[in-house]
């Protein structure tokens, strides 16, 4: 008995010395293969794409430009801003044109009696370079075409002069026609005024340094990031589009005899897209009551500039409502391949957003053209 008790005993000292040497294996019962479970370590691309979680898959894929809480929009897009930057150096050529010109009808680069605030040209030369002036675009009964006017040569004399002051006859040898002080290209019946090109024209002015300062950092500001988000092509049309729309508003209920001209329209149109924007990514986007009211009191305080002397809120008002406007037919369609329906939902709200704009412009222009 003793030597099977030993036995027993030796028996029991190897198996707890095994278990100890095992003690730190886990063993576990075998599980069936998943579909999310691959029977290789090596996980292929797509499937790592399909387990990724909302969150992340929103953020990679949400197309709203203003999920970020300032005003310039932003997105993963990276298409090249070529019409902002080379529209910013068009306006500091033509402004150095206007500079120019300036000299030789006044003797200097800037007007200076009277002076113009905004450090640029006079207002003879503004009308010269295609300033969005209605007397030169229809017949004004405050300014007739039979009637003669002051030349820009005759300010370079000491005398301060207006270019609706009546003719002397000591200045009757040098005055001119309204067709001479509108310039640009002549009109296609004499003495009928018709440059209804000034709808556009003013878009590539400005009055002043202090103007086109303010105007290129906004464009820098916004339109270079609307452009990386929607391509030149959307932001070109959008900005040219919206610009003639809120001159065309401007000159049927501005002061006719005020010469306008800025891109300002342009920029309110950029202010409107913005808000489609936001109003369509609505639930997708973060902060958005916050970047609500940002783009709202960004939009409340250009319309209060627009009501200091000489600036046209008019024109303003007709860019923003045309940004609105445009916005249904520029904004890029967040699925790469819609089903049928969808398509073809898309594209007649394109449709439709398109014949608006074009009714109410040809309303507009029609307007101003027959009344006088």
């Amino acid at each position: 008995m003793s030597e099977q008790a030993a036995l027993e005993e030796l028996v029991k000292k190897r198996r707890a010395r095994h278990r100890r040497q095992l003690s730190h294996v886990q063993f576990v019962k075998r599980t069936q293969r998943t579909e999310k479970c691959p029977p290789s370590l090596i996980i292929p691309i797509e499937q790592q794409q399909e387990e990724q979680s909302p969150e992340e898959e929103n953020n990679k894929d949400e197309c709203n430009i203003l999920r970020y809480i300032s005003i310039g929009p932003s997105t993963e897009n990276d298409h090249w801003p070529l019409f902002s930057w080379l529209w910013l150096v068009i306006l500091i050529i033509l402004f150095s044109g206007e500079l120019l010109l300036n000299r030789q009808t006044s003797g200097e680069f800037f007007e200076l009696y009277p002076l113009n605030s905004m450090i640029g040209p006079s207002v003879e030369t503004m009308i010269q370079t295609g300033a969005r002036f209605v007397p030169c675009m229809k017949p004004v009964s405050a300014m007739p075409t039979g009637q003669r006017y002051i030349c820009l040569d005759t300010t370079l004399m000491n005398e301060t002069l207006s270019l609706l002051a009546p003719s002397s006859p000591a200045l009757f040898n040098t005055s001119c026609s309204l067709e001479d002080i509108c310039g640009m290209i002549p009109f296609r019946l004499p003495g009928v005024p018709d440059q209804v090109v000034r709808f556009a024209t003013p878009l590539a002015l400005h009055t002043g340094i202090i103007h086109l300062f303010l105007d290129g950092a906004i464009l820098l500001i916004i339109s270079v990031k609307l452009e990386q988000a929607i391509n030149s092509l959307r932001t070109s049309l959008l900005f040219i589009c919206s610009g003639i729309f809120g001159h065309a508003l401007g000159a049927n209920f501005a002061e006719p005899l005020t010469v306008y001209l800025g891109c300002s329209s342009s920029l309110f149109g950029y202010l409107g897209y913005l808000y489609i924007d936001l109003l369509v990514h609505w639930k997708s986007t973060k902060k958005r009551l916050q970047r609500f009211v940002k783009l709202f009191l960004v939009t409340f305080v250009c319309f209060l500039l627009g009501l200091l002397p000489g600036v046209d809120s008019y024109s303003h008002l007709g860019g923003l409502a045309s940004g609105i406007i445009l916005a249904f037919f520029l904004m890029p369609i967040k699925e790469k391949a819609p089903d049928l329906k969808k398509r073809i939902i898309v594209y007649f709200v394109r449709l439709c957003s398109l014949c608006i704009y074009g009714i109410l412009l040809g309303i507009l222009i029609r307007r101003f053209t027959i009344i006088q």
